[in-house]
């Protein structure tokens, strides 16, 4: 392992920690409340290294937005896979074929898929708005 490796790992490993405190932090305090200084405090380096992984706090939640769009499309990809593969359609020609049953609930799972759904586009929505109001602010 050499010396630009691991530099590069521990690069990653505090751009983590700072997602992970700001996310904590906006979901304790709001996101206007929360600044940047308290972030650096939370994982107990100084704001300037924060600002080397992201330009500004507008920034660090774009960057928690796609990754929490990017968990909502697995999941609910996930939810609707499961939901198509759970749904045994059976046409039965004669009775002593064998009769087929669901072990879960379709229905439930794709509630869920839907709600997970309607949750991606809403998100999805919200980050279109706040790229537009960036791109018009420049």
């Amino acid at each position: 392992m050499g010396i630009s490796e691991r530099r590069r790992r521990d690069g990653a490993r505090l751009r983590q920690k700072i997602l992970n405190a700001a996310r904590d932090l906006f979901a304790a305090q709001g996101y206007e409340a929360v600044t940047m200084r308290e972030i650096a405090r939370k994982i107990e380096y100084s704001p300037t290294a924060i600002y080397t992984h992201f330009q500004d706090k507008e920034a660090l939640i774009n960057e928690l937005a796609l990754a929490q769009r990017d968990i909502l499309r697995l999941r609910q990809s996930t939810y609707r896979d499961l939901a198509q593969s759970a749904s045994v359609v059976q046409s039965v020609a004669t009775r002593s074929e064998v009769k087929f049953k669901s072990t879960v609930s379709v229905a439930a799972i794709q509630k869920q898929a839907d709600q997970l759904a309607r949750e991606l586009r809403d998100l999805d929505a919200r980050i279109q708005e706040a790229n537009w109001k960036i791109e018009l602010e420049k």
